[in-house]
């Protein structure tokens, strides 16, 4: 992981060296970036293990990976991959937030309760991705700082990608999943089973 950190920081200050990259503007922008994720990993260090799904369709609380039955998740890691399936019959939605590692949020098996929920994924260096069940009707935004973005059938990369899309009934459809991923250094797909 320290690795591709560097690897990463190096190839940003040589673009920035090679007139390519803009490096001061970025730095100005986003250097709070670096003082939250500082931040989040002191909490998580405080707090010990911090993944947890929320009780209410039967999950099993503190679990890290695998199948996730609760009706919402909330999952953090510091430096590791954050992979679940999704069971529940009425999820809610939730969030699951990485500093070094990537996201996997697979709800192929798993049904939304009625009405609208969202769902959150971030990550400074990692890649997200959410698969819904074929149909689901749902609005997704996503930003990455460096990286491409697949939101089903559009592609788009470069530097500070940003995409929206709603499938076309979703103000109607009973059950609705708000979809917003933002990462720093990597890729956002979101595609259907």
């Amino acid at each position: 992981v320290w690795g591709g950190v560097l690897i990463a920081i190096g190839a940003v200050l040589l673009l920035d060296s090679l007139g390519t990259l803009e490096l001061g503007g970025l730095l100005q922008t986003y250097w709070p970036l670096l003082l939250v994720a500082w931040g989040i990993s002191i909490l998580a260090q405080r707090r010990g293990p911090s993944a947890r799904v929320q009780p209410g369709g039967g999950g099993s609380a503190g679990a890290r990976e695998g199948d996730q039955e609760g009706d919402s998740l909330a999952m953090t890691r510091i430096a590791g991959d954050i992979h679940c399936r999704i069971a529940s019959r009425s999820f809610r939605g939730g969030s699951a937030t990485t500093v070094f590692g990537d996201v996997t949020v697979d709800c192929r098996d798993g049904q939304l309760a009625d009405g609208e929920h969202a769902m959150r994924i971030s990550s400074v260096f990692g890649d997200g991705t959410m698969i819904v069940p074929p149909g689901t009707a749902v609005k997704v935004a996503t930003h990455t700082l460096f990286g491409d973005v697949e939101v089903f059938d559009r592609k788009s990369g470069g530097i500070s990608t940003t995409m929206v899309y709603e499938s076309p009934a979703f103000a109607t459809a009973p059950r609705r999943l708000r979809i917003d991923i933002a990462q720093v250094f990597g890729d956002i797909s979101v595609h259907e089973a």
